[in-house]
């Protein structure tokens, strides 16, 4: 498109993952789980990509090197991990929707208590959303009521869906 010659599809060493659309302001996480003997190199990193300044093909590299000691998290760790976190939570909200789907309050009790130890670890909107959750869970009023129940459980899974890559 813009008359930009194509340069993907090249048999590359290493694993390869296209995002199609990829804008300035657009984050994307890619977690990888390597294991290494020791400190040194473990991942040479390259990206290709459309220039739509330049209208033009670019590349950017870089290398990723396992130290010898402990060193504080970099800001690149801590947004993967609160990555990870917001999909644990997300997961968490969705298994108690279905707890209160199958009336099941001590299921959907437990997975709103990972829900919160997740939420403790993402940011404030989403432990406060959490306690929400857990006070409409503990009301119990929707257990005897069918579209109670529908709610609370339509509830908890759009929580889910939306709280996953919002972080």
């Amino acid at each position: 498109s813009l008359g930009i010659v194509s340069d993907r599809g090249e048999d590359d060493d290493g694993i390869q993952t296209v995002i199609p659309y990829f804008y300035g302001d657009d984050s994307h996480v890619i977690l990888v789980e390597l294991w290494v003997e020791g400190p040194g190199v473990v991942a040479d990193v390259t990206v290709r990509y459309k220039d739509m300044v330049n209208l033009d093909n670019a590349t950017a590299r870089t290398s990723v090197r396992l130290g010898t000691r402990p060193q504080p998290p970099t800001r690149e760790q801590i947004l993967v991990a609160r990555n990870a976190r917001g999909f644990e939570l997300a997961e968490s909200l969705q298994a108690a929707s279905d707890a209160v789907y199958r009336n099941d309050y001590g299921s959907a009790w437990t997975s709103l208590g990972a829900a919160a130890a997740a939420a403790s670890e993402t940011n404030a909107e989403d432990a406060q959303a959490v306690t929400t959750l857990k006070s409409l869970l503990e009301q119990r009023n929707w257990q005897g009521d069918a579209t109670r129940r529908a709610t609370l459980t339509e509830t908890l899974l759009i929580s889910g869906q939306r709280r996953v890559g919002d972080t």
